[in-house]
């Protein structure tokens, strides 16, 4: 029983890396937004597109990846996709363009979306239910210790180096977790006697309860991901801040992150598993609100950020242990699904905010973030089902 908890142990910090190095790729673009903007001489809100453009290929392909997991196994999954992000981020720190530069951020997507519900199909093959909200939490911190570590590495490699520095940051990250990877064992196929791809998606589709579930995801991350994008320039206009001191911000965001996942994952089971994501969202929808009312002071301004990470950590380890149990037997294929609809959500949200940031302030922008906020809290009360 030790060796086995010692083990386990290993394993989960092995996936952090991987997730360490995915949660960088995920809010990088915000940090050095105003850079890369000068640079490649694109408008902010083009520039800001790459963020879509990493989370489009997610949301387009990740559900033809969920079944690849069940049927051949969750630790070739996380090679295979593990390898592929770090091969696209080397490539990103290379691309002569922004054309290619968003190819590059759509093949980190399509490795990702290979990664990311595999590692979480994996923890809840090797957790009971009780124990995988912790379990999970432990694994997610990984991303927003991203922008505690991460971001202001990655921000300080973009000030000496220029933005390509970022994306080398990343590839170097991921190429280390990589190598981590043979410390993860093999596994058995869960759904070996499967029809086929299509035929595990058809069995999904017909589950009302999963797809009620992914719509929260949808609205929660088309939320949070479309306002996250341009916090970077709202601190630069706001408060004259250069790229690094942004980067060291979202930094703070990070640490306030690891503080919600770490408690959402520790009063899961007291709350219940729905409970916290519904906290969690009423969490960040309020800070949300709040942002621009607070961007006269800047101490008010970082208080109200680290509101908005708590929530948005608190409620996603319940989120995900909500779903990994609704169909055991295609948990690689559920998690797909609903990352594919995360990232589609994050795809759309900052395509959406772009445009009302445009066309009004970061005022409406934060309007429409606490409104959009406030449909996935109805969503959550309604369909969630633990």
């Amino acid at each position: 029983m030790p060796h086995q908890r010692t083990q386990r142990s290993l394993e989960i910090y092995v996936l952090m890396l991987g997730f360490f190095a995915l949660g960088v790729n995920v809010y990088i673009v915000s940090p050095i937004l105003p850079q890369m903007a000068q640079d490649l001489q694109r408008s902010v809100a083009e520039v800001g597109l790459l963020v879509s453009a990493y989370s489009l290929p997610y949301a387009l392909l990740g559900p033809l990846f969920g079944p690849m997991s069940d049927r051949l196994g969750r630790k070739l999954a996380i090679v295979t996709g593990m390898g592929i992000f770090t091969a696209a981020n080397l490539a990103c720190a290379a691309a002569p363009g922004f054309a290619w530069l968003a190819l590059g951020r759509g093949a980190a997507g399509i490795g990702a979306a290979i990664f990311t519900p595999a590692v979480y199909a994996y923890v809840g093959d090797r957790f009971a239910y009780a124990e995988r909200a912790r379990a999970m939490s432990v694994i997610l911190a990984a991303v927003p210790a991203a922008t505690i570590l991460g971001l202001p590495l990655g921000g300080l490699a973009a000030g000496w180096f220029g933005w390509r520095g970022a994306f080398a940051f990343i590839g170097t990250v991921a190429l280390a977790a990589l190598a981590a990877l043979r410390f993860v064992p093999r596994d058995t196929p869960q759904a070996q006697q499967a029809t086929g791809y299509l035929g595990a998606l058809h069995t999904l589709f017909a589950n009302p309860a999963p797809l009620s579930a992914l719509m929260v995801t949808f609205t929660w991350f088309m939320a949070s991901s479309g306002i996250f994008t341009y916090l970077g320039d709202f601190f630069a206009k706001t408060f004259a801040m250069r790229t690094e001191e942004i980067a060291l911000v979202l930094g703070a965001y990070g640490l306030m992150g690891i503080v919600g996942t770490r408690l959402g994952g520790r009063f899961s089971d007291t709350l219940g598993k729905k409970r916290s994501v519904m906290l969690g969202i009423t969490a960040f929808g309020l800070a949300a609100l709040s942002l621009q009312a607070a961007s006269r002071s800047l101490p008010l301004a970082l208080a109200v950020l680290g509101v908005w990470a708590i929530g948005i950590w608190f409620g996603l380890p319940s989120q995900q242990a909500i779903l990994s149990e609704l169909a055991p037997a295609l948990r690689g294929t559920v998690m797909a699904v609903n990352n594919s609809v995360l990232y589609l959500g994050s795809a759309v949200g900052p395509a959406v905010a772009g445009q009302i940031y445009i066309a009004g302030s970061f005022s409406a922008l934060s309007l429409y973030t606490g409104v959009v906020a406030g449909i996935a809290l109805g969503l959550a009360a309604l369909v969630l089902v633990e």
